[in-house]
């Protein structure tokens, strides 16, 4: 099962969000991330969060199509986008896709980053994914399509990562290692439509970018 997620941060390529509604199973509202449901016409399966971001027509609205609410008070110790992820992880999801999860807040756009390892741990795949930009997490393998010459960075979570082999960027690694404090891994180069990164220990952070 695929699930979406989405939360209240910036969306504005709505191609992306729809075509990515088009794959998943079930959808996952983060509070003012009911705005997004709002504007496509789509119905989240649940609601969840404490509403503190969500405006009252979105919340009636919603109610109206007995939309399943879980409310939670604002002093938690979740964030509303956590909360989302756990909830499809608790539904056996096999891949989850976030949007709405990057913005003007940098300490949530890196904290939605740090919780995709909630769903690395558990062996499900997490993807963040916003305009420009479409993040995941490894620590052991993973095959990436996407469009030749486009930009696919590597970059440390953990302290450091060991045994980084890749298969089809222009700047190969082979049993590389890498350590939090240094920019080597970014803006390594597709050179065909797929490829393919391995990692022995250590967490990377994938970014598929864009400019």
């Amino acid at each position: 099962m695929k699930a979406l997620v989405v939360g209240s941060g910036n969306i504005c390529e709505y191609k992306k969000f729809f075509n990515c509604a088009e794959i998943c199973d079930i959808f996952i509202c983060c509070d003012g991330g009911m705005e997004y449901f709002f504007e496509c016409g789509i119905i989240p399966d649940v609601i969840i969060g404490d509403l503190d971001s969500a405006q009252k027509k979105h919340i009636d609205y919603f109610k109206k199509h007995n939309v399943l609410f879980k409310v939670f008070p604002p002093e938690k110790d979740f964030t509303d986008m956590e909360l989302g992820l756990l909830y499809a992880m608790k539904l056996n999801s096999e891949e989850i896709f976030i949007f709405g999860g990057t913005g003007t807040r940098f300490d949530h756009s890196i904290t939605n980053i740090h919780i995709l390892k909630k769903a690395l741990d558990k062996g499900v795949r997490a993807w963040l994914i916003d305009d420009y930009n479409k993040i995941c997490l490894v620590d052991k393998h993973i095959e990436i399509f996407g469009e030749k010459n486009s930009y696919v960075s590597l970059i440390p979570l953990t302290s450091k990562v060991s045994g980084i082999t890749t298969n089809g960027l222009y700047y190969s690694l082979t049993d590389a290692e890498m350590e939090i404090g240094n920019s080597l891994g970014v803006s390594n180069v597709m050179i065909s439509d797929k490829c393919e990164i391995f990692v022995k220990s250590g967490i990377l952070i994938i970014i598929m970018a864009k400019d």
